[in-house]
């Protein structure tokens, strides 16, 4: 037993293993946040496309809410259906959407980060997206 530490000992094989313990962890972590950092991003894109879908299916005079939501709903499918809550349309009744009137779409996800647990971070960030268009 003497030979194998003294022959870990000549190879610096513990330090090694110990600098490897103390990175690795670190690694992750940033690892982790990258990862998370895209989720936020591609989810972002996500609530201003499904925003911008509701707007261009709102811009038809009459268009029932039904359809717009459905429009904002089909861009979000990797954050799965949105709320009818999360979803605004302004003016609110299909009647006053009229010829070169401006509609409004506004959408509203919140996000929840994966590390948010482990980093202090909040459990979830409040994402909006506002979509304005003149009805035709």
């Amino acid at each position: 037993m003497p030979r194998i530490a003294k022959l870990l000992r000549s190879h610096g094989l513990g330090q090694s293993t110990l600098e490897l313990a103390l990175a690795v962890p670190i690694l992750l972590t940033l690892l982790a946040g990258m990862f998370d950092f895209g989720r936020a991003v591609a989810s972002y894109a996500l609530v201003c496309n499904a925003a911008r879908e509701g707007a261009r299916a709102a811009i038809f005079e009459h268009t029932g809410d039904t359809a717009i939501l459905a429009a904002a709903n089909s861009q979000t499918l990797f954050l799965g259906p949105l709320p009818n809550a999360n979803v605004t349309i302004t003016p609110a009744s299909a009647a006053d959407r009229l010829s070169n009137a401006t509609v409004q779409v506004s959408v509203v996800y919140d996000f929840q980060p994966l590390l948010s647990t482990l980093s202090g971070l909040p459990a979830s960030f409040r994402m909006t997206a506002v979509s304005r268009m003149l009805v035709e």
